[in-house]
């Protein structure tokens, strides 16, 4: 099958994550690979009918892209939204092992690169979270970013690597410095 420059993308990233949100891969894809792209829901289909792809619900007014046979981790999915946030700034990102979801480097406003850790954070999972950080992912040029459900969460993470925390509520995310 013939794709052009967005299918490939959307693939390139359905590769690496296995699965995301239709509305976060039309985000990347006019971030990538051109503005005026108002949705990718011709090509999408157009992917599906050929196999490259499965449509999978996710609420009313969006869905799961995914290839075919992969289930959507929401964890990853929630973590992906750090990367759209911060789009402009990403030199490079790809999928994490173990705790960690999502791994990207971006500069700073100091103008240097950062390699960056998106540690999805459930309620109770607050000291295993900052003991794995602290354990594994302390170094210069580096930054944790704790991706919380509750903004409360962020009073039980007193973590001693340099950190952010990414707070997803109701399909947002925030930022805010740890300290």
């Amino acid at each position: 099958m013939y794709l052009n420059r967005a299918q490939k993308y959307v693939l390139e990233l359905l590769r690496e994550y296995g699965a995301l949100k239709k509305s976060q891969l039309e985000v990347m894809a006019r971030h990538k690979v051109a503005e005026y792209l108002t949705n990718l829901n011709g090509y999408l289909k157009q992917m599906s009918q050929g196999r490259e792809i499965d449509v999978l619900p996710c609420g009313d007014k969006d869905a799961y892209i995914a290839l075919p046979g992969t289930e959507p981790d929401a964890d990853l999915i929630a973590a992906f939204d750090v990367v759209i946030a911060m789009r402009s700034r990403i030199e490079t990102h790809s999928k994490g092992k173990g705790r960690v979801k999502i791994n990207f480097t971006f500069e700073t406003e100091k103008n240097r690169i950062n390699q960056a850790f998106v540690l999805a954070v459930h309620p109770g999972e607050e000291p295993v979270a900052v003991a794995y950080a602290d354990n594994n992912l302390q170094g210069d040029f580096q930054t944790v970013f704790f991706l919380c459900f509750r903004k409360g969460q962020m009073q039980l993470i007193n973590s001693q690597c340099e950190h952010i925390f990414a707070v997803h509520n109701k399909g947002e995310t925030l930022f805010f410095r740890g300290p």
